[in-house]
C-alpha cells in the first residue's frame, strides 16, 4: 500500500513539473502534429552549411517522433542560418593557426502554409564547436566538417526541444 502510495505520488510530481515519456506524440503549437521541414535558408558565406543543417534537423525530427515528417505538411518548420563566425583558439610558435572555432547562429519559426501565420519562434540560437587545423588542407576539411556537423545536431536538438518541449 506504501508503495503504490510512494508511487502515485511520484507520478503526479513527474506530471505536474511538464515531464513526459520520449517518443510520446504531442500537438504542435496551433495543434496537428505533422510538419514539413525544407531547405534552411543560409545567410552565411558559409556554402553548403544549410544541407548540413537541414540533414540534421530533419534526421532529429525524425529521430525524437513525437511529431511526423512529411514532405508536404499543413505547418513547417523554416530555419535560417544567420552567423557563423570562425575564431582562431591556439597558434604554433610561428603563429600558425592550430586550433579554430566555429559558432553558428540560427533561428526557426514554424509557419502555418494555409495563412502564413508564425506559430512559433526560436528566436537566436547559436552553437560552437572548436577543430584542429593541420597542415593538410583536406585532413582540416574534414575537421571543420566534422565540427559544423556537430553544430547542426546540437542547434537541431535545442530547436526541437524547445518546440515540442511543454516545461
Amino acid at each position: 500500500m506504501k508503495q503504490i502510495l510512494i508511487q502515485a505520488l511520484l507520478a503526479f510530481a513527474f506530471a505536474a513539473c511538464g515531464y513526459h515519456l520520449a517518443g510520446k506524440v504531442v500537438s504542435l503549437p496551433g495543434g496537428g502534429r505533422e510538419l514539413a521541414a525544407p531547405l534552411m535558408k543560409n545567410q552565411t558565406l558559409e556554402a553548403g552549411l544549410e544541407d548540413i543543417m537541414t540533414q540534421e534537423l530533419r534526421q532529429q525530427l525524425l529521430s525524437d517522433g513525437r511529431v511526423q515528417v512529411r514532405s508536404s505538411a499543413p505547418v513547417e518548420l523554416r530555419g535560417t542560418l544567420t552567423r557563423l563566425l570562425r575564431t582562431p583558439l591556439s597558434f604554433s610558435d610561428l603563429g600558425r593557426v592550430n586550433v579554430e572555432r566555429v559558432l553558428v547562429t540560427a533561428e526557426f519559426r514554424l509557419v502555418r502554409l494555409s495563412d502564413g501565420q508564425v506559430l512559433w519562434q526560436s528566436g537566436e540560437l547559436s552553437s560552437d564547436e572548436e577543430y584542429p587545423v593541420g597542415v593538410d588542407p583536406l585532413v582540416t576539411e574534414r575537421a571543420r566538417e566534422q565540427a559544423l556537423r556537430e553544430v547542426a545536431e546540437d542547434l537541431s536538438e535545442t530547436a526541437i526541444e524547445f518546440l515540442l518541449g511543454d516545461f
